[in-house]
């Protein structure tokens, strides 16, 4: 179930922010996953591992997301210049 909610919160990054937000969010999700762990009195192995999938789930997330806005925006840039909206609207009318 985490690992699905961190793809999706990758996804989110991916549409919104630049790589560089993914080194806190890894951070935050996997000190919190090792904080449950040690709760659960996990082994250490099983820890790591747990680590890892975290921060494979948001990367792969942030990848998918990364594509999708490229796919549907027509790019990184048409988002915020407006690019992949119709060229018509700033047509003059005579």
């Amino acid at each position: 179930m985490l690992m699905i909610f961190c793809l999706l919160c990758g996804a989110v990054l991916g549409t919104r922010y630049n790589v560089f937000s993914l080194i806190p969010t890894i951070l935050a999700f996997g000190i919190g996953r090792l904080a449950l762990d040690l709760f659960q009195a996990a082994s250490v192995s099983t820890m790591a591992w747990q680590f890892v999938g975290v921060a494979a789930s948001l990367q792969i997330g942030y990848l998918v997301g990364s594509v999708l806005q490229i796919a549907l925006a027509g790019g990184p840039a048409a988002a915020v210049s407006g690019r992949g909206f119709s060229q018509n609207r700033h047509a003059k009318i005579s």
